[in-house]
């Protein structure tokens, strides 16, 4: 791995609070249905979810490695969470889609501020 793509990730997790609260915002700004919950547990449990995603996905990148199912065997709970609240599965996994997309948006915009070699494949 070249150097500047680890210093690119390492940045990232080190500033995963952030990434996190992006994620969230991402997700509330687009999903109605996580917009409209507004208690406590469920956003703490959402920023949860996201902040693990966030951090196993950078992680294994760093590592070069795939992520595992051992990796993210977190999601089948936080799935059947979203599903006891009355979640339709179409919102669980546009969430996911949506803050996928702000991870790699912070991606771009890391390695834009980090341009030599900053692929990160």
């Amino acid at each position: 791995m070249s150097a500047e793509r680890a210093r690119i990730l390492a940045a990232l997790l080190a500033q995963i609070d952030d990434l996190t609260e992006s994620g969230v915002a991402a997700i509330r700004a687009e999903i109605p249905a996580h917009a409209a919950r507004r208690d406590e547990r469920f956003l703490a449990d959402l920023a949860n979810q996201v902040r693990l995603v966030y951090s196993t996905s950078l992680s294994a990148m760093l590592e070069e490695r795939p992520v595992t199912p051992d990796d993210i065997a977190f999601v089948r709970g936080a799935a059947m969470r979203r599903a006891e609240i009355g979640f339709a599965l179409e919102d669980y996994l546009a969430a996911f889609r949506v803050g996928q997309l702000a991870l790699w948006d912070a991606m771009v915009a890391t390695a834009e501020r980090h341009p030599r070699d900053a692929r990160l494949r």
